[in-house]
């Protein structure tokens, strides 16, 4: 195995994590949400605090974190999260996680705002595709046939735009990932078992319920973004970037295989578009750099 390839693994794995959050989340669809996110976010601790020991052990490097960062990846993760589950029952799993995956599009039409710099056509072009993915599953054939309300795609549309505010912000967060977000699932855990009490939620739900939950937060929380963390150190960046915009086609097909969710042309077409819009910018500034490169 080439050493360039032994450095995507980690990508690979990651991409494959992300790719069943959709399914794991829809074993959990109609669920009280935070009894979910208590055993979600319980097992996102242990897992990535297991892993971020591992690697600190590997490498030498001490574990930290700090008060801004926690604070960060608490508010994102959680958001994110509640936002998607409480979309769920709403509108079909599939729509909500395309509706959510807009989140790339909504970061590079932020940071040129951000940063007072011009719109890149690609980035404007990218976001409109992704757009236009997203509109056509509100106004397709499963939307008009009355099982998606436009609270779920609100709810999806403000899940996405939680991950992105999340995204930008992590910039201001210089500490390692993998403590950061052990120390964040923790509390988040925390936070979620307080408002589960004061809603009179149950604090173990049934067995099927607590085990997806639990898968949620090993599989594509823990495992993924711990892999993710370990892609991007490699030196494989933009490969790694490359195979992560195919999450949303990735996550469409395997829920489609694995429960009553359909794939019809509207939801194939789609999971094309907001792929394409969210890969498309970066494809653009990789051709820019090679063109670059090349003038005299």
């Amino acid at each position: 195995m080439t050493g360039s390839l032994a450095a995507l693994i980690p990508a690979l794995v990651a991409v494959a994590g992300w790719s069943v959050f959709a399914t794991l989340a829809h074993g959990v669809k109609g669920a009280p949400v935070f009894t979910v996110l208590v055993w979600e976010f319980a097992a996102a601790a242990a897992g990535t605090g297991v892993a971020a020991w591992l690697v600190a052990r590997r490498t030498g490097r001490p574990l930290r974190t700090g008060p801004r960062s926690v604070a960060i990846a608490a508010l994102g993760q959680f958001g994110f999260n509640v936002l998607f589950l409480a979309a769920l029952p709403l509108a079909p799993t599939a729509h909500v996680n395309l509706t959510a995956y807009l989140w790339p599009a909504l970061v590079v039409l932020a940071l040129p705002l951000i940063e007072r710099t011009p719109f890149r056509p690609s980035a404007v072009l990218g976001a409109g595709l992704g757009f236009a993915g997203v509109a056509l599953l509100i106004a397709g054939p499963t939307a008009l046939a009355g099982t998606g309300s436009p609270l779920g795609y609100a709810l999806a549309f403000a899940c996405g735009a939680s991950w992105a505010a999340y995204s930008l912000l992590r910039r201001f967060a210089p500490h390692d990932t993998g403590p950061t977000l052990a120390v964040a699932f923790a509390l988040s855990a925390l936070g979620a078992a307080a408002i589960a009490g004061v809603r009179g939620d149950p604090l173990i739900p049934e067995t099927r319920v607590l085990l997806f939950a639990a898968a949620i937060g090993l599989i594509p929380i823990a495992l993924a973004n711990s892999a993710w963390d370990v892609a991007i150190r490699t030196g494989e960046r933009g490969r790694a970037a490359l195979l992560s915009y195919a999450v949303p086609i990735f996550s469409t097909l395997i829920l489609v295989a694995l429960t009553e969710e359909r794939l019809g042309p509207t939801l194939a077409l789609a999971a094309l578009l907001v792929s394409a819009g969210v890969a498309w910018p970066e494809i653009a500034a990789r051709r820019a750099r090679k063109a670059a490169g090349r003038a005299p």
